[in-house]
C-alpha cells in the first residue's frame, strides 16, 4: 500500500504559523512494495472550501522543495492536500497550517504595567467577552521582549518559556500565534 508522511511546509513538519509566501512543500512515499517510486503529485491548498491553488498533476519524482506559486492569504487557516502516484496507486495525506500576519495587520499595542516592577517579570492580565455565537476560530498572536507564559481562564496555553526568542529588539521581534479556541468562553480572563 502506499502512504504519504510527514508533509512540511519550508521544511516543518507540523507548521503552526507560515508565511504568506516563498513556501516549498515537501513530503515522504512509504509503501510495503519495493522498488516504488513517485511518478506525479498534485498539490491542492484550500481555505475552508474555497480553492486557493492547485498544482494539477505535475509528472515529477519531486517531493521536496516544491515552490507554491501563489501568495497566500493571511491570518487564514489553510489545508495542504497532496496526492501521489507510483504509476499503479494514489495516495493523499492532508496538514492544516495558518498563515502568519502581514506587518500592516498589526493594531495592537505594547503593552505594561501602569507602575514599573522591580523583578524579574510583571504578571499583566485583561478579561475580555466574546461576541454571541460559536466561536469558530480564535488566534492569540504575542510579541514580547523576553519571557512569557501565557494562559487563558487559568489554563496555559503552551509550555514555551522563553518566547518569542530572543532577538536583537533594535532591528526585529519575532512573535508567536497560538489556537486558543479550546480555551475561550464567553467571559474570559
Amino acid at each position: 500500500m502506499l502512504t504519504l508522511r510527514d508533509l512540511s511546509v519550508n521544511a516543518v513538519k507540523t507548521p503552526v504559523c507560515v508565511p504568506t509566501e516563498d513556501l516549498r512543500f515537501g513530503w515522504k512515499l512509504d509503501s510495503d512494495r519495493q522498488n516504488v517510486r513517485q511518478t506525479a503529485y498534485r498539490i491542492q491548498l484550500f481555505k475552508g472550501d474555497e480553492s486557493l491553488w492547485d498544482t494539477g498533476t505535475v509528472l515529477s519524482a519531486q517531493s521536496v522543495g516544491i515552490p507554491c506559486t501563489v501568495e497566500l492569504p493571511a491570518r487564514s487557516d489553510v489545508t495542504m492536500r497532496v496526492l501521489v502516484s507510483d504509476g499503479q496507486e494514489i495516495a493523499s495525506a492532508e496538514i492544516t497550517f495558518a498563515t502568519a500576519l502581514r506587518p500592516d495587520d498589526w493594531c495592537a499595542k505594547w503593552i505594561k504595567p501602569k507602575k514599573h516592577i522591580e523583578g524579574w517579570a510583571p504578571y499583566i492580565r485583561t478579561k475580555f467577552e466574546t461576541y454571541e455565537g460559536e466561536i469558530v476560530s480564535a488566534k492569540l498572536y504575542v510579541s514580547g521582549l523576553g519571557c512569557g507564559e501565557y494562559y487563558i481562564n487559568n489554563q496555559k496555553i503552551s509550555e514555551d518559556l522563553i518566547d518569542p526568542p530572543m532577538t536583537n529588539y533594535e532591528r526585529e521581534v519575532f512573535y508567536r500565534m497560538y489556537d486558543v479556541k479550546k480555551y475561550l468562553c464567553k467571559r474570559n480572563a
